[in-house]
């Protein structure tokens, strides 16, 4: 069912993302894998971009979660640290493992997000915080996944998760333009 439920979701944000100034692509599709990228220019400091991807409830879509409300969402900053999401009864999702971290510069999580979840995928999610001129930050979000989709193989998966990405990172930016 959640299965089903993350489909739908990945459908929907096909036709409901709105357009800002996120350039998202799908860089490669294969038959057992793909890549994405989506990058954007956020007028912030690396430090407060860092700080509010590591708030993951304030900004990520309820639409893609489990539980229906991100802010059951949380990102434990530490080794080995879960990108978790809380579920009722005491239950829980695991949607990453931190395994890379440089303050202000890169975060990293082996993650199989979404419908990749129950398909045995082995994800990547690669996000950098790069500074630019005016106190601004270009963030780039890559993903990478291999995974078994039979029949149809992982290449019709691949613009689907781009938008999801695109979509995550163009609300990234958007909690921003709220709070200036």
């Amino acid at each position: 069912m959640h299965r089903l439920v993350a489909g739908v979701s990945l459908a929907s944000a096909l036709a409901l993302a709105p357009l800002r100034s996120v350039d998202a692509e799908v860089v490669a599709a294969e038959r057992n894998g793909f890549i994405t990228r989506a990058t954007v220019s956020i007028g912030a400091e690396p430090e407060q971009v860092f700080t509010r991807f590591a708030e993951i409830g304030r900004w990520w879509n309820d639409a893609h979660t489990w539980s229906g409300k991100a802010t059951n969402m949380s990102i434990a900053l530490a080794p080995d640290g879960c990108w978790c999401e809380k579920l009722p009864n005491g239950g829980f999702i695991e949607h990453g493992r931190l395994i890379y971290l440089d303050r202000s510069k890169v975060l990293r999580f082996r993650a199989a997000l979404g419908p990749l979840h129950e398909a045995a995928a082995l994800g990547t999610m690669t996000v950098t915080f790069e500074p630019e001129q005016g106190g601004k930050t270009k963030l780039t979000l890559t993903y990478a996944a291999m995974l078994f989709q039979p029949g149809q193989g992982a290449a019709p998966l691949a613009p689907l998760v781009d938008q999801v990405m695109k979509e995550q990172v163009d609300r990234l930016k958007a909690s921003f333009e709220k709070t200036t």
